[in-house]
């Protein structure tokens, strides 16, 4: 599957800018977040470090990362950044929490999140080859976002992103050149390694190693393979094994929680109710014996 494939329909929910890396303090981590929506940050100078879930990456000008929903990201100073937050399925029933703008960088947002968890075809990070021109649509997406906010005009422009990173990757990457399904073999073995230990903090550096593929193309296969992202994968095997302990066991939910693999409660509890639709109290009431 391509970006020409996908009826894209987008909406801009936020936008920062922030070149000023003289006020930065080096070595200085910005707060730890997890998306709610989809990403696209672009690295105009510096030289700090951002770490994706459980990949550190070393920024340099012109890097371009990609954040599905449900990404662990954390920034660690010096570095300028254009940051593009946006659906790429307008839903009426998040027009509520499209308004909310800021919050969707933080854990307070007030409504329910009908955001589409599928990821695009896109890898977590490359190093764009012409730098002026991403730098130019992202500003100009940026400075129309702060002056009118999500317009058709704006929309056409973030359309216009998508399509210049479709013909990034077409002359940069081989990925698309390889047949997913001739490695189906080794995605099985990724899924038994998740199936058997879920709660495993794992690295997408450690799940590729294991099974001798790249980074980026292992979340391609494994997009097409299974039709989902590697943690949202991971994510669903860990809710699976909390519902079991659930009903199963007389543990308390922070105790399961831990043992599934979730050191934040408020991360588990947001994501047990989001692939379920209950909460993990409720749940327990409801199915135990």
């Amino acid at each position: 599957m391509n970006m020409v494939e996908i009826e894209l329909n987008p909406y801009l929910v936020y936008c920062l800018y922030d070149e000023s890396i003289a006020t930065q303090t080096p070595g200085k981590e910005y707060k730890s977040r997890v998306t709610r929506y989809h990403e696209l940050e672009f690295i105009t100078n510096g030289s700090g470090t951002m770490k994706v879930n459980d990949t550190v990456y070393n920024l340099k000008q012109g890097d371009l990362f990609y954040y599905p929903p449900d990404t662990k990201i954390t920034g660690t100073m010096p570095y300028g950044y254009i940051l593009i937050i946006f659906d790429p399925y307008f839903n009426q029933k998040n027009f509520l929490q499209y308004q909310e703008g800021r919050k969707a960088l933080g854990d307070d947002l007030t409504c329910e999140s009908n955001v589409s968890m599928e990821a695009l075809p896109i890898p977590l990070h490359i190093n764009v080859s012409n730098y002026n021109i991403y730098k130019s649509i992202f500003k100009k997406i940026f400075t129309g976002f702060v002056r009118d906010g999500n317009t058709l005009e704006n929309k056409i422009v973030l359309l216009q992103l998508l399509l210049e990173l479709k013909t990034e990757l077409s002359k940069t990457s081989n990925i698309d050149s390889f047949s997913t399904k001739s490695y189906y073999k080794k995605i099985m073995k990724c899924i038994k390694n998740i199936d058997t230990t879920p709660e495993t903090n794992y690295s997408l550096n450690e799940l590729a190693t294991e099974v001798e593929l790249s980074k980026n193309f292992l979340c391609t296969a494994f997009k097409e393979i299974v039709g989902v992202t590697i943690f949202s994968y991971i994510h669903e095997k860990r809710i699976e094994k909390a519902k079991a302990m659930l009903i199963e066991t007389q543990s308390s939910i922070e105790e399961i929680a831990h043992h599934c693999g979730f050191e934040n409660m408020s991360y588990f509890y947001r994501m047990f109710k989001r692939y379920t639709g209950a909460s993990p109290s409720n749940y327990r009431q409801h199915y135990r014996l």
